[in-house]
């Protein structure tokens, strides 16, 4: 009878013993796959943070390039009024001076 107890009472601690691996086991597999999971997220978050900055920096990019080239043909086109009025303003001029109405 002490016997058996005692064998009883050693499977049992084998038995928790062995519980108690399998659960530590357990949840270093899982810590590990909630680990690598959230690596992938996080990998993930920080690609597409770049294809939206990327995104962003190009589309103000473009909106300068748009400026400047409004700036430019605003610019030229000023200036290209003014050498015409200068132009004309002299054709005008020589115009009036050669048929004599000065």
């Amino acid at each position: 009878r002490i016997q058996s107890m005692c064998r009883r009472s050693n499977r049992l601690a084998n038995f928790k013993l062995h519980i108690s691996r399998v659960i530590t086991i357990q949840s270093w597999v899982r810590m590990k796959s909630m680990y690598l999971s959230y690596e992938q997220f996080l990998k993930d978050i920080v690609c597409l943070q770049r294809m939206i900055r990327g995104l962003l920096a190009r589309k103000n990019i473009y909106r300068k390039h748009e400026a400047v080239k409004r700036m430019q043909s605003k610019w030229r086109s000023s200036r290209d009024q003014t050498n015409f009025r200068l132009a004309y303003s002299s054709v005008v001029l020589i115009q009036s001076f050669v048929r004599g109405r000065s």
